[in-house]
């Protein structure tokens, strides 16, 4: 899976792009522009169900934009977010879900500075985070939140689903404070222990607890409290089995139990 040089590809052609665009509205040129990553030429009955990737100008907000515009194909798009344009995943057969976490191959550690978690880290065609400020900005309005969890097939449910009605975030000088609720799901809630919780890293230690370091212990960054009943970005263990350090891993307690780590998640919002 050679990830690094796909991204690579799309990183020279988005540079393309924004020098096309600049060079055209310094001429007071009005512009569109579609492009379309597919190895099938598009056509006028087909083309928003053609390409992977699109990139157009101007940029939509967020995957649900896309799909009211015609773009109802899973893939990977370039969206407008608070830190600039960047490439998303968007769940597009089921309605416009803008990926913010992804977790399935284990290539990138998720036990990152407070700074890298406020920015985004990964790659889109692996596992990412999309980043606190961009997970508040795309939650300014109303926005439902979708978990779907997987595990190695050794245990039963073998898969599980947790979606809340209500989720936000607050500002940075808040700690980016978790409000989430509504939900329903498979197994029993998983965030609503962490519902009010600031946001946490080894580096930036906002948990309850006066005795323990949530973030070390979970080696990850969460809403930790004291400590946590899920742990989404804690270490990928590449089996069901906990890292041995700290006993920490993907983790949904009120499903697994403490004890097992999945072996794929994804967490996406859209607005309502």
């Amino acid at each position: 899976m050679f990830i690094g040089e796909e991204a690579n590809k799309q990183l020279l052609v988005e540079k393309l792009i924004q020098k096309f665009i600049r060079e055209n509205i310094a001429r007071n040129i009005d512009v569109h522009l579609e492009v379309y990553w597919s190895s099938s030429e598009p056509t006028a009955t087909n083309d928003s169900n053609q390409g992977s990737y699109i990139r157009s100008y101007p940029l939509y907000i967020d995957c649900l934009e896309l799909y009211n515009q015609g773009f109802q194909k899973d893939g990977i798009y370039t969206i407008s977010l608070e830190t600039g344009p960047r490439l998303v995943r968007c769940d597009q057969n089921n309605g416009g879900w803008t990926v913010i976490q992804r977790r399935e191959y284990g290539e990138e550690s998720f036990y990152r500075s407070g700074q890298l978690y406020v920015d985004g880290f990964g790659e889109v065609y692996g596992d990412y985070w999309i980043g606190l400020e961009n997970i508040r900005y795309l939650t300014e309005t109303s926005s439902s939140l979708v978990i779907e969890m997987e595990t190695f097939g050794d245990t039963s449910p073998n898969e599980a689903f947790a979606r809340y009605s209500n989720f936000q975030l607050d500002s940075g000088s808040n700690q980016y404070r978790l409000a989430v609720s509504g939900f329903e799901g498979d197994c029993d809630d998983g965030l609503e222990y962490h519902n009010g919780a600031k946001f946490s890293t080894y580096d930036f230690d906002n948990d309850i607890a006066s005795d323990r370091d949530c973030a070390d212990e979970g080696q990850g960054g969460w809403w930790y409290v004291m400590c946590y009943d899920s742990n989404l970005n804690g270490p990928y263990s590449h089996s069901s089995y906990v890292n041995v350090v700290n006993d920490a891993g993907i983790t949904w307690a009120s499903c697994w139990g403490y004890g097992y780590s999945l072996k794929r998640v994804e967490m996406k919002v859209k607005r309502n």
